[in-house]
């Protein structure tokens, strides 16, 4: 999302150094990740240089999900064709990774970053009741640190399938899932304070 706002300042934050670290990296990138060398990476990551921890982590497991299913280039088909899956999200990251510079990017909970005084927070907690996180992730405290973050004077925007009854839905958007074999629709929404 960040890499949509113009602005002079713009800072981001992830709990995931390699994600910071993938995101950080300027230089070349591989075309192409085998399955061999993703589980090498996966087992052993302090082997390997953190952005390219990142690189496996993210860009060669299905649907960006953190070495959860390694994904050849062949893998998925669309409309009878074979779409390259690696080849399609390197592409992307590279087209993307422009409009990153300058962001100052800090690897920490959101607990810990310095926030300046009438910010525009955007936020993508781990989503409650979905996937299983390395670190337990406590909504009830995010929650109300995002009221702090309001009374503070920020405009702070989340994304979840929910949120509690003093935050509204201002978009929401049918997102259709594979995962587990079994196709479903969630719904992915924006919230904002009620005040």
């Amino acid at each position: 999302m960040i890499d949509k706002v113009e602005h002079s300042k713009r800072i981001a934050a992830d709990c995931n150094q390699y994600l910071i670290a993938l995101l950080q990296y300027q230089g070349e990138l591989p075309e192409y990740i085998s399955r061999e060398e993703y589980e090498s990476v996966k087992k052993n990551p302090e082997n390997y240089p953190d952005w390219y921890v990142g690189f496996c982590g993210f860009i060669c497991s299905f649907r960006g999900m953190f070495f959860k299913s390694y994904v050849k280039n062949d893998v998925l088909k669309k409309s009878g064709k074979i779409e390259h899956y690696q080849k399609e999200q390197i592409n992307n990251f590279r087209k993307q990774r422009a409009k990153l510079k300058g962001i100052q990017f800090s690897c920490c909970s959101y607990k810990q970053l310095n926030i300046p005084e009438g910010s525009v927070i955007y936020c993508d907690p781990p989503y409650k009741g979905t996937a299983e996180y390395k670190d337990s992730f406590d909504s009830d405290k995010f929650w109300d640190w995002v009221r702090m973050k309001v009374a503070e004077g920020n405009k702070v925007f989340i994304s979840e399938y929910s949120a509690p009854d003093d935050f509204e839905c201002i978009w929401q958007k049918g997102i259709n899932s594979n995962l587990g074999g079994a196709s479903k629709v969630a719904v992915e929404r924006l919230f904002i304070h009620k005040s």
